[in-house]
C-alpha cells in the first residue's frame, strides 16, 4: 500500500507538569508481561483511536487539545521501564515532546487502512511515551485526528474518555475545558492503593482462583494439534444488526446480562469445534467498578478464570449459567499476577479462550444485513483463542489455526448469530 502523501510534521512540547515515579499497577503488570512474552511481535496490542471531525480545524487548536490530555491524564506521559532488580516501574514525565504528523487525504478518508504502518510500529516504552498522534489535512485544515496508543497505558473504556474529550475540546465553544469532568485515580495512585492492600482482603480471592485452577486441571484441553498456516492466527469479525436486536431480547427477557448471552452463544459452536462440554476461560474484566475509577484514563483490565458450560444444557441454561459464573469471577477480578501465577495444581492448563465484551458507547452502528471480514493474520500471538464482542456493533474470534482453521471460525461466528435469533424466536 502506499503511504498518503506527508505533509508536516508538528512538535508539540510540554513542561512544568507533576513528575513521579513508582511500581506498576497489578493490571499494568498483567499487559507487560504479555508484551514482554510477545515483544519484537507485538506491535498488534496498540490501539487506534480515530476521530472524524464535523468541521475542519486549525493544526494548532489539535495540539492545544492533545496537550491538555496530556495534563489531565499521566497515562499519556509515562514512560516504563525495569529497575535494578528487574522490576518494572513507570515514570511520569513532567516534561517532554509529542510530534503530530500530518498527511494530506480527502475528507471522509480515515479508514484504518489508509493510514501509514509507521504509526502503529511498536513502542519503545522505556524512551518514547506511549502515545502517537496523525493527522489528516485537507485544504491545510484537520478533518481527522488519530491517536495510536499502547495497550499499556490504556484501554478500551479508557479510549472512550480520551475520544469523547478530545472531541469536546477540538468542537465545543471558547472554552471547551469547562465542560470536561474531572479525571479520577491516576495510574500511581491506583498502584500506591494496590501496594497497601492487606493479604486478608484478597484472601477470597486467591481462594477463588485455587479453586478454578483445581478445575481447570480436571478439564481436559488438547493442545492444538492440526497443521498451522501461514500467518499462524487468523483474526475473523462479523456484524450482524439481527444478532444483536435478538441478544438484546434474549437478554431482557432471561434478566441476564447480554455480555453472558452472547458468551453463551460464541461458545456453544466453539465448544462443538474443540469437542468439550466444559471450557476453562479466561474473562476479561474491566475493573471499573468504583467511583474512583469511573474517569480514570489507565489499563484497568484483568483477566480473571470461570467454567464454562457448553452443550450440557439448553441454551438458555447456558447463558444463564454463564451470567452467574461472570459475576462470581468478576468479585476476584483484581489481583496480584505474581501472587496468582502458583496457584495452578501442578500440570493444570491455564484457560487457553479468552472472552471480553466491551459495552455500548454513543449511539449503535447500523449494519445493513450480515458482514464478514478479516481483521488481521499474525504469525505470532500468546493467545490460543480471544473471543471478543462489541456490544451492538460485532463479534469477532482469533484462533490458532491450528487449533481452529479459518473456515472453522468462520463458521462458528455465523453460528452465534444462528442460535441468537433461534433463540429470541423461543422466548
Amino acid at each position: 500500500m502506499r503511504n498518503p502523501p506527508q505533509d508536516d510534521v508538528h512538535t508539540l512540547r510540554f513542561t512544568g507538569l507533576r513528575h513521579r515515579k513508582g511500581p506498576l499497577t497489578w493490571s499494568q503488570r498483567s499487559m507487560w508481561n504479555n508484551i514482554q512474552r510477545l515483544k519484537p511481535d507485538d506491535r498488534h496490542l496498540n490501539q487506534l483511536l480515530r476521530l472524524t471531525l464535523p468541521e475542519a480545524v486549525p493544526v494548532e487548536r489539535v495540539s492545544q487539545a492533545v496537550r491538555e490530555l496530556l495534563g489531565r491524564h499521566e497515562a499519556l506521559r509515562t514512560t516504563y521501564s525495569t529497575d535494578a532488580r528487574g522490576t518494572p516501574v513507570q515514570q511520569v514525565q513532567g516534561a517532554g515532546e509529542v510530534t503530530l504528523v500530518a498527511y494530506r487525504r480527502e475528507p471522509g478518508t480515515d479508514a484504518a487502512e489508509t493510514w501509514p504502518p509507521s504509526l502503529t510500529e511498536r513502542f519503545e516504552l522505556d524512551t518514547h511515551l506511549p502515545l502517537r498522534v496523525a493527522l489528516g489535512l485537507h485544504d491545510g485544515m484537520v478533518c481527522n485526528v488519530v491517536l495510536c496508543l499502547s495497550h499499556l497505558a490504556t484501554d478500551a473504556y479508557s479510549n472512550r474518555i480520551l475520544r469523547d474529550e478530545l472531541r469536546t475540546l477540538l468542537t465545543a465553544g471558547s472554552d471547551p475545558r469547562r465542560l470536561l469532568e474531572p479525571p479520577t485515580a491516576q495510574p500511581l495512585d491506583l498502584a500506591s492503593e494496590q501496594q497497601e492492600s492487606s493479604p486478608e482482603r484478597l484472601a477470597a480471592t486467591y481462594a477463588y482462583w485455587r479453586e478454578l485452577m483445581a478445575s481447570a486441571a480436571r478439564t481436559r484441553f488438547d493442545a492444538p494439534t492440526g497443521a498451522p498456516m501461514s500467518p499462524r492466527f487468523w483474526h475473523g469479525e462479523y456484524s450482524s444488526q439481527e444478532m444483536f436486536e435478538a441478544s438484546s431480547a434474549v437478554a431482557k427477557h432471561a434478566r441476564i446480562s447480554e455480555a453472558a448471552v452472547l458468551l453463551a452463544a460464541m461458545f456453544a459452536p466453539l465448544g462443538g469445534e474443540l469437542r468439550q462440554t466444559r471450557l476453562p476461560v479466561w474473562l476479561r474484566a474491566g475493573n471499573r467498578f468504583r467511583p474512583e475509577t469511573r474517569r480514570s484514563v489507565t489499563y484497568l483490565c484483568q483477566n480473571v478464570p470461570m467454567m464454562c458450560e457448553v452443550g450440557s444444557a439448553g441454551f438458555r441454561d447456558a447463558a444463564v449459567q454463564a451470567h452467574r459464573s461472570m459475576m462470581r469471577a468478576s468479585r476476584h477480578s483484581s489481583y496480584d499476577p505474581d501472587r496468582v501465577a502458583g496457584l495452578a495444581a501442578p500440570g493444570a492448563p491455564f484457560p487457553s479462550v479468552t472472552y471480553n465484551a466491551i459495552g455500548r458507547h454513543g449511539p449503535a452502528r447500523s449494519v445493513a444485513g450480515d458482514r464478514f471480514r478479516w481483521i488481521e493474520k499474525l504469525d505470532h500471538e500468546g493467545i490460543l483463542i480471544f473471543a471478543n464482542v462489541f456490544m451492538g456493533s460485532s463479534v469477532s474470534l482469533l484462533a490458532d489455526s491450528a487449533l481452529l482453521p479459518p473456515d472453522r471460525l468462520h463458521t462458528c461466528l455465523r453460528e452465534t448469530k444462528h442460535i441468537l435469533v433461534s433463540a429470541n424466536r423461543e422466548c
